[in-house]
């Protein structure tokens, strides 16, 4: 059965192709080159995660030490119950001592409210 001149034409085109040496070593130099790209990129992007990963772990550190830091200071500049007792007496102190004058119990001689006089009443 003899063949078409279409497909006589495709297959003299395509025993070119093959039989063409210097073509297929082009190509084959090329597919190199791209592997070569495509292995440098995967590296680079394995590397670029890993340095993703390094950070967030180091911020997560950092952040925990500033927590503990945090935590740390505020126990120092927290009062303690006795010490807000003793600054809430000193100010009631106070605040009775600046208006102490106007009540009738105070005593001009001495400056203080006697209790036998508050007692009295």
């Amino acid at each position: 059965m003899p063949l078409s001149q279409e497909v006589q034409s495709r297959l003299q085109f395509l025993s070119k192709k093959v039989n063409n040496n210097e073509q297929s070593e082009k190509d084959r130099e090329f597919e190199e080159m791209m592997k070569k790209i495509d292995m440098e990129s995967a590296s680079r992007l394995h590397s670029v995660r890993s340095k993703k990963k390094e950070l967030r772990v180091a911020q997560r550190e950092s952040k925990k030490k500033v927590d503990k830091i945090k935590q740390e200071r505020s126990a120092d500049y927290e009062t303690s119950n006795s010490t807000r007792e003793i600054i809430e007496k000193t100010y009631r102190n106070l605040e009775l001592t600046a208006k102490a004058h106007t009540f009738e119990e105070w005593c001009t001689e001495c400056g203080c409210f006697h209790l036998d006089k508050l007692t009295d009443d």
